[in-house]
């Protein structure tokens, strides 16, 4: 974040949040909040680790990739398309949607991205999906910002920090 052309952009467009902080998921979101990040996540076999007897924070046992679709623009994904990848990632792991407890999300702050998410998730996770209890929801973004290139693996490392130590924390 060495240069504000990309902080003035967000401000023009009506993206960051007057306060500087994302609140993903909350009736007082306004906006994304910049935030810095590095982090570096080592993947390994699970047999080579149990092998090496290294600590095991978690397993990843399936995911899945794919484009946002035809959308409204970059404050608009695609629900759809969002669902599917969603969907393929539970069978993709072996895992049904209405088994999983907790969703670490994009979140971003703004309205209209975070209620399509939620849509997209309600649609695979909610009470529809045979569940009994609901599925928790979060997004590191309200605890450290946005790190835009460091999100994603911002995410799944409180995921798997979550899983370690079994609780988790509030966004």
């Amino acid at each position: 974040v060495l240069t504000p052309a990309l902080s003035i952009f967000y401000t023009q467009a009506g993206l960051s949040a007057p306060d500087g902080r994302c609140k993903p998921f909350s009736a007082h979101a306004d906006g994304i909040g910049r935030g810095e990040g590095v982090a570096v996540l080592v993947l390994r076999r699970l047999a080579d680790a149990v092998d090496a007897g290294l600590p095991i924070y978690a397993v990843i046992e399936g995911g899945a990739v794919n484009s946002d679709g035809r959308s409204n623009g970059i404050t608009a994904p695609n629900r759809w398309a969002q669902k599917q990848v969603v969907l393929h990632a539970c069978r993709d792991a072996g895992v049904a949607p209405e088994q999983i407890d907790f969703v670490e999300a994009h979140g971003t702050g703004t309205v209209l991205g975070d209620m399509i998410e939620v849509k997209a998730l309600g649609d695979v996770h909610g009470r529809r999906s045979g569940r009994d209890e609901p599925c928790a929801i979060g997004s590191i973004k309200g605890n450290i910002g946005h790190t835009e290139g460091a999100a994603g693996i911002a995410g799944l490392l409180k995921a798997a920090l979550s899983l370690h130590h079994g609780i988790l924390p509030p966004s």
